[in-house]
């Protein structure tokens, strides 16, 4: 598991409002922490794409191994325990990370 990689992850519980179900995830921990601990940040993918927001980062089809364009939406990070992952699917490139992360940046006003 490596930062920018994509999961099947299971978000229940969740409340309305929040990812819910069995969706993509993007690991957003770095790598240290993922090889030695369990729990990892990620943030959910949707195939809603209609609205873009400033803190969204679009994947478009066939960029990282996802059969639909989907967005990262960095405004619903979360922790969660490796156990709820499930396949993998994927990776971002270099540049998506590199976007990922000044949206973060932005988001968190770091």
């Amino acid at each position: 598991m490596k930062r920018g990689d994509i999961y099947s992850v299971n978000w229940e519980p969740s409340v309305s409002g929040e990812p819910a179900h069995s969706r993509p995830g993007l690991i957003l921990t770095n790598n240290a922490a993922n090889e030695r601990l369990p729990h990892l940040m990620l943030a959910p993918l949707t195939t809603n794409v209609t609205r873009l927001y400033p803190f969204d980062v679009l994947l478009p089809l066939g960029s990282c191994g996802l059969l639909k364009v989907s967005k990262v939406q960095l405004n619903y990070l979360r922790g969660m325990n490796r156990t709820r992952l499930g396949a993998y699917l994927g990776s971002v490139t270099s540049d998506l990370v590199l976007e990922i992360n000044e949206k973060l940046r932005i988001h968190l006003d770091l």
